[in-house]
């Protein structure tokens, strides 16, 4: 699949910083949260494969993902955050207008 070449610099970094508090791990289960251009978000088992994927039309690219406690996932994309549950049903969601002249959302 053509995210896999895109994400294995993520992954490694997912593995290296595996202490880290910040780095989408999801502490139950070891495994961490996965972002590539135009892909979405995943998590990926110790078989790589997708035990998780939350993608819509209306996010172009996500630039960070947090696994919550309480197992929704916080993210950041391009003109907007969005909180989802495990479900992928939307919990919370901030968007900016898709102006000219507008600011993205960067963090």
């Amino acid at each position: 699949m053509k995210y896999f070449n895109a994400l294995w610099i993520i992954l490694l970094a997912g593995f290296v910083l595996q202490g880290s508090p910040s780095n989408g791990a999801d502490k139950s289960s070891g495994h961490p949260l996965l972002i590539g251009y135009g892909e979405g978000i995943m998590q990926l088992d110790e078989q790589n494969h997708i035990v998780w994927h939350y993608q819509q039309s209306d996010i172009e690219t996500v630039y960070d993902a947090w696994k919550l406690p309480s197992g929704n996932v916080l993210f950041c994309h391009r003109y907007g955050v969005r909180e989802v549950n495990p479900d992928k049903e939307t919990v919370w969601d901030y968007k900016i207008p898709r102006e000219p002249g507008k600011q993205e959302i960067n963090s």
